[in-house]
């Protein structure tokens, strides 16, 4: 599958505003109506994929909420807006290349 198949199909289950990083999509998964989880394999080196989501989240006001190393080497970061969650966890791979884990849910439905 190609990748603009795959992000066309990350639109269709997931339709929200989201900056995400140019990559290869590995893998997208509707977990539920409001949570979707998609994996990506950057070519470029942990520390520019980690800054590009440093600076990219806050200038598309999107709020930092947490920021820790991770078990893998990585690090995970927690961003909030309009009640969505962006969580990801970047990670360093082979050949300078970098993993991006992510995970977005949209809020509850008022009722």
């Amino acid at each position: 599958m190609s990748d603009e198949k795959k992000v066309a199909e990350l639109n269709e289950l997931f339709p929200v505003e989201y900056p995400v990083i140019d990559g290869e999509v590995v893998g997208a998964t509707a977990v539920s109506e409001r949570e979707l989880r998609y994996e990506l394999w950057v070519k470029a080196p942990f520390d520019q994929v980690l800054a590009w989501h440093r600076e990219t989240f806050p200038d598309r006001a999107f709020v930092l909420e947490s920021e820790e190393p991770t078990e893998r080497g990585g690090m995970a970061l927690t961003y909030f807006r309009g009640g969505r969650i962006y969580a990801v966890e970047i990670v360093p791979a082979n050949q300078g290349a970098t993993r991006v884990l992510g995970t977005i849910r949209a809020p509850e439905a008022d009722n």
